[in-house]
């Protein structure tokens, strides 16, 4: 199978540029089993940006809140920064989702 290489979208297609977007969806690189693989690693991707976006705002979060200790406050950067999405989800149901009600 032949890549794409540089051209645009509505080149592609081959419809001197006016393109729809169901004209896109035709291109062999959407259909079958590249299109499910496709659909896969955008999923993936839309997964990744939307974890790293949490861990970024839980981490603001967990330096800005006043704990009881400051050590608690290391504890739960500690556990932010080393577990990645899966603490920042801890953290966000133990503490974000409470102060938000």
């Amino acid at each position: 199978m032949e890549l794409l290489s540089f051209l645009t979208l509505n080149q592609a297609a081959g419809t001197g540029g006016n393109a729809t977007f169901a004209d896109i969806l035709a291109l062999p690189i959407f259909c079958g089993f590249q299109g499910f693989i496709w659909l896969i690693w955008c999923g993936a991707l839309i997964f990744m940006i939307a974890s790293f976006v949490l861990w970024v705002i839980v981490l603001i979060d967990a330096v800005q809140r006043e704990f009881e200790s400051d050590n608690d406050r290391l504890v739960w950067v500690l556990i932010i920064l080393f577990t990645g999405w899966i603490g920042a989800a801890i953290y966000y149901l133990k503490f974000m989702k409470k102060s938000s009600k």
